[in-house]
């Protein structure tokens, strides 16, 4: 309830009110409704008008793929018909723009979403003309779909006692649940579990990966494990959660917060989202990811306390469904094990084995393998190319910190041009491959035409000129506790390279006319733009080694054992063995990926084949069963209890023991 209050006695941001009145409407109702203090429901219906009175005009959160009108119609369907707290003059201008005077204006209500709900040829969406929304159509990736198809069902909720004529056909109830009877509610509820079920990557220009398989529930999801979508993830299930009127619908959307939490869980050290994850938008400068709100109101493992108008930038509202849900650490059902797993890791560290999905090949797609420790980690993709704002990955610190920028440390490796764009609005795209074992690794992520370099966080002690070409990063860590990393080349040597000027706009974002463009559309270079080295040879491969003042009495002492290390390299191979004994071994081929070996065993990439998998947490690909259990915590989840592969209103099963 404290982050609802300063929600309420907050400013907003001075730009993006569109969304900002949203939110401190459902804050202000949702806390008159708790504690009968109606001092300030005026101000909150008030606020809803507004938003009303800007629907016509043109704005970046308005569109359906962006949010649209969600918390909207979640404060609708929860307050209509509480007249103390929603005003009637104020419903009937979010559902028909009647204004007080009785002039009606459509346009300035939740009704002008109705059309492109129901008909857009653009991206095949038409009940007469395509049985299923999307159906073989391009653009709009998986946040976008989702974002539409939650607000179609939710608008048709809002609507369900109307029907719609659109112009491939006949009209068409916009919602029923009476068995035969076809309605847009029953065209979208078939979108969504095909979207969670048997979701095919639409074939893009910009997405030049070709997946074989590619279904959320039980091969993983791309952007989900995202330090930028995840939280776009987790609140439109929320708000679907508690919003929509069919519990099966309901209960899949609880288990698929339980699975995205836990996939989060499980690579978050103190305030930072480590490893490598999919469309990571200014990860640079956003270690925690957006996230962190998330973070502290689950698992109360941030180092600072966000401000109160951090609840209202992108992504808020997932932040405002969490906020005035039943469904959080105190409900009986919210699984602890996934708060264990969060926040109470292993001094002795583990590793995260995980794809995405199945290419062509029959491999497991993007596997990445990260080494977590409690406030350290150590990961990358074993095998990726030039994706689309993939983040490949590096070496993560969890540091003290006073807001979103300024907690964690890390070193990443990127590809990008000699521009130096590393903050492009999908950022640190770069080709990997690599190998990793317990606190070490070895990579290989640039080519000719994208050059191996690494960005550097400003914040490290650094030693570059002691032991050439190592390179050695110190900081203090959230346990007060020193972290040592090791890099070097093994090919050839390396120089610093200028970045850009800070706070130049490296790309814009092209609107609609008149469109209040957010900032995070554009991107700049971040001020705080750290260090960037280029290494002499464009395709070089690097050895990384991290540990910490609980192994080591110093820093010198760090160095001292990593430059005794034995690294052999051959025209075939690198090998190298870290302080800790353990033996990477890196066939140079990249044709021999799959020769790549720990120990002297070879990979086997059948560990790979999870969407979630460490110690305590297992869902293999192509199941439909998941399991965690930990210090007497446990979930268990089953999407096809009958085992007859139907989901659409077949009831799933969740089992808690805490």
């Amino acid at each position: 309830m404290r982050a609802i209050e300063e929600i309420i006695k907050a400013a907003p941001p001075p730009a993006g009110e569109y969304l900002t009145d949203q939110i401190k409407a459902l804050a202000i109702l949702y806390y008159a409704d708790r504690t009968k203090d109606h001092s300030r429901v005026k101000e909150a219906n008030d606020l809803l008008l507004d938003f009303c009175h800007r629907l016509d005009k043109p704005e970046w959160w308005a569109r359906t793929n962006h949010a649209g009108a969600l918390i909207a119609m979640r404060i609708l369907l929860t307050y209509e018909g509480r007249k103390d707290l929603l005003f009637p003059e104020t419903v009937a201008k979010m559902r028909d723009g009647k204004e007080p005077d009785g002039c009606v204006i459509p346009e300035q209500s939740l009704r002008r979403f109705i059309p492109r709900t129901c008909y857009d040829p653009g991206i095949h969406i038409g009940i007469h003309t395509w049985k299923q929304p999307f159906a073989g159509a391009t653009g709009y990736t998986e946040n976008h779909r989702l974002q539409y198809t939650l607000h179609a069902l939710l608008l048709c909720q809002v609507y369900r006692n109307e029907s719609y004529t659109p112009p491939d056909g006949p009209s068409v109830p916009m919602y029923s649940s009476l068995p035969g009877v076809e309605s847009y509610w029953g065209y979208w509820k078939r979108a969504f579990y095909d979207y969670l079920i048997g979701y095919r990557k639409p074939r893009m220009t910009i997405e030049p990966w070709q997946f074989e398989e590619f279904r959320h529930m039980d091969w993983g999801i791309t952007e989900k494990d995202s330090a930028t979508y995840t939280h776009v993830y987790l609140g439109d299930f929320w708000m679907l959660r508690d919003s929509v009127d069919d519990p099966i619908m309901a209960k899949y959307c609880e288990m698929f917060i339980d699975l995205v939490l836990a996939d989060y869980a499980e690579e978050k050290v103190g305030g930072v989202f480590a490893g490598a994850h999919e469309n990571s938008e200014k990860h640079t400068v956003r270690l925690p990811g957006l996230l962190h709100i998330y973070n502290y109101l689950l698992f109360d493992d941030l180092p600072y306390v966000p401000s109160a108008q951090d609840y209202f930038y992108w992504g808020a509202w997932g932040y405002a469904s969490l906020l005035t849900s039943d469904y959080n650490p105190t409900n009986p059902r919210f699984p602890k094990v996934i708060i264990d797993v969060a926040v109470n890791k292993p001094a002795e560290g583990y590793m995260v084995t995980e794809a995405i999905a199945q290419t062509g090949d029959g491999l497991p797609d993007k596997p990445k393998a990260t080494w977590i420790k409690p406030d350290y980690a150590l990961g990358f993709a074993l095998k990726s190319w030039d994706g689309w704002g993939y983040h490949a990955g590096g070496a993560y610190v969890a540091t003290p910190g006073d807001s979103l920028g300024k907690t964690g440390l890390a070193v990443l490796p990127f590809g990008l041009d000699d521009n130096n764009r590393f903050d492009l609005k999908y950022s640190l795209i770069c080709p990997m491959y690599s190998v990793v074992g317990p606190g070490v690794a070895i990579t290989q992520n640039g080519q000719a035409q994208l050059p191996s370099k690494i960005w550097i966080k400003e914040g490290f002690k650094e030693d570059f000129s002691s032991h050439p070409p190592w390179m050695f990063f110190t900081a203090k860590s959230v346990l007060n506790r020193s972290v040592y990393l090791a890099i070097r080349p093994v090919i050839s040597g390396y120089h610093v390279d200028t970045p850009r000027t800070a706070g130049m706009v490296i790309f814009k974002y092209l609107g609609v006319k008149g469109e209040n463009i957010p900032e995070l559309a554009d991107s700049a270079i971040p001020h705080d733009v750290g260090t960037v080295i280029k290494f002499d040879d464009p395709s070089d491969y690097l050895v990384w080694e991290i540990s910490d003042s609980s192994r080591y009495a110093s820093f010198e002492a760090f160095q001292k054992a990593i430059v005794a290390n034995e690294l052999k390299v051959t025209p075939r191979s690198i090998t190298y063995t870290s302080s800790e004994g353990i033996q990477l071994k890196f066939h140079r081929d990249e044709d021999d990926f799959t020769q790549h070996s720990i120990n002297g065993k070879t990979i086997n990439y059948d560990d790979y084949r999870y969407v979630i998998k460490n110690p305590w947490m297992e869902w293999p690909q192509n199941k439909k069963q998941a399991h965690f259990e930990r210090d007497g915590f446990s979930a268990s989840y089953n999407f096809d209890p009958a085992g007859d592969g139907v989901f659409v209103d077949r009831m799933p099963e969740k089992t808690v023991k805490q």
